[in-house]
């Protein structure tokens, strides 16, 4: 066994989440204290044998967690703008006196636990003596985790307290998302490193999501849509396109970035099998983000996102990924180019709502479509159970349950969405011979808990069609 105690000094923690500067991030990530512990090795320049200890901890599965409260659950207090200082401008001039240098605002998000001890513990593994030595070396090196406002003591343990049994476990069919370490992180973080000497404004990838669940409760994990990996490309600049648009738009989308991926595609990429015939296996899709749901929407497409299924094999991630940097233009014909940015998941925050993935998979029992549903074939003539039936196929496709109510809408359920009927008016959506002459139509529709996206649903599900996003009624548009 192996176990990492850190300790909260002050009682307090202060650490941001990756994708909210304003929530405090509890209980801490293994991520975090892993990259604690490298920094303290290379400000140290405490040798080759600590390297090769971290080296070795990066390829350890996921620990178990002890933490008290294992969630804030709202426990946390409200955070506040506070306008600082920026740093001193190159040249002498009168923004430097005290009254005249300019403020930003940041953000201190806080939080003092029950319990100020946190335990990471691996319970079936085993550690010689010289790994040890070396782990205990650099963690008593490490003075602080988040904030420097957050000092802490890290020690190693070959045993856990009895105490302090697990409050959070790994586990594929958690809710609990937290980022974790896997080989190749040290290496990484020291190149990321290197690199900020002439950058400092980088910042690390996330790296690794591990799914965590709490130990000892009977709660139903949340189910979740295939698409958990979620690439989004903001419109920098370029022409206005209204929703109806969206066809076209993700049509030629996905040919530029399917030029951009170094050959062979596989058909998590492409959605073709070797032989030409489509994949029965969940693949890339591509999907609109429009300015909808709010009463100053006006309904053009901000951005466009790529969805990429969870179980994909990692070259084939990084082979996406790929080409994703390589594309920087989209070509839209007669309307120009479109100039696309890819956004890194630490700027998530800091974008605009409709751009944001969590916009399309927070948990939700209801949702609605944004774009409508083109529904593989006409339904019968009891509408409602047939209706029903297919959209929970759908549902299946994408590795969410049945819904226990759907409902076909005249218009969308959020402002600015278009009708059905003006998304079929679309050229692109006429020249499309396997969906010119599908039905294509709102929804809104329920499940017997909650569920998270991505949903797409339908036959246009990879093409920008069938995108839902979660229902509230405060979100509620003209439906008559």
């Amino acid at each position: 066994m192996l176990a990492l105690e850190v300790e909260y000094l002050m009682g307090r923690v202060i650490a941001a989440c990756h994708d909210d500067r304003r929530k405090v991030e509890w209980p801490p990530h293994p991520a975090r204290l892993f990259a604690a512990l490298v920094a303290a090795c290379q400000e140290c320049e405490l040798g080759e044998s600590v390297r090769q200890a971290l080296q070795w901890l990066e390829t350890l599965p996921e620990p178990k967690i002890y933490a008290d409260p294992p969630q804030i659950k709202g426990l946390g207090r409200d955070t506040h703008d506070v306008f600082v200082p920026v740093n001193d401008p190159k040249r002498n001039t009168i923004k430097l006196f005290p009254d005249r240098r300019s403020r930003q605002p940041r953000w201190f998000p806080a939080f003092t636990p029950t319990d100020s001890h946190v335990y990471f513990i691996w319970d079936e593994v085993a550690i010689d003596s010289p790994t040890e030595q070396a782990l205990q070396e650099v963690a008593q090196n490490v003075s602080y985790l988040g904030h420097s406002m957050s000092p802490v003591r890290v020690a190693v343990y070959l045993d856990a307290p009895s105490q302090k049994a697990p409050t959070l476990e790994p586990d594929p069919r958690g809710s609990i998302l937290l980022r974790t370490t896997a080989e190749g992180r040290l290496e990484y973080l020291e190149s990321l490193h290197l690199r900020r000497v002439e950058n400092a404004g980088l910042q690390p990838r996330l790296g690794r999501i591990s799914e965590y669940r709490l130990v000892g409760t009977n709660e139903a994990s949340i189910q979740r849509s295939f698409y958990q990996r979620i690439y989004v490309l903001r419109k920098e600049q370029g022409c206005r396109l209204p929703l109806e648009a969206a066809f076209g738009l993700c049509s030629l989308l996905r040919s530029a970035l399917l030029a951009c991926c170094a050959d062979p595609l596989p058909a998590s990429i492409s959605g073709h099998l070797e032989n030409g015939n489509p994949s029965p296996e969940p693949h890339m899709s591509v999907i609109p983000l429009p300015n909808v749901g709010h009463r100053h929407a006006d309904g053009n497409i901000m951005g466009i996102a790529v969805l990429f299924p969870e179980n994909a094999a990692a070259t084939e991630r990084k082979q996406l990924e790929q080409g994703l940097k390589r594309l920087e233009t989209l070509k839209l014909g007669i309307l120009g180019t479109w100039r696309l940015s890819l956004i890194e998941s630490e700027a998530f925050a800091n974008i605009a709502k409709t751009l944001r993935p969590d916009t399309y998979i927070d948990s939700s029992q209801h949702w609605a479509s944004v774009t409508p549903v083109a529904f593989g074939r006409h339904p019968k003539k009891h509408a409602g159970k047939d209706v029903l039936a297919l959209i929970a196929q759908n549902c299946r496709d994408i590795g969410l349950p049945e819904p226990v109510s759907v409902n076909i809408v005249r218009a969308g359920k959020f402002h600015a969405v278009p009708l059905a009927g003006e998304f079929k008016q679309s050229v692109d959506l006429q020249r499309c011979c396997y969906l010119k002459d599908k039905l294509l139509a709102h929804i809104e529709l329920s499940f017997d808990r909650p569920v998270s996206g991505p949903v797409i649903l339908g036959a246009g599900r990879f093409l920008g069609l069938g995108l839902c996003r979660p229902y509230r009624p405060k979100e509620i548009a003209h439906a008559g």
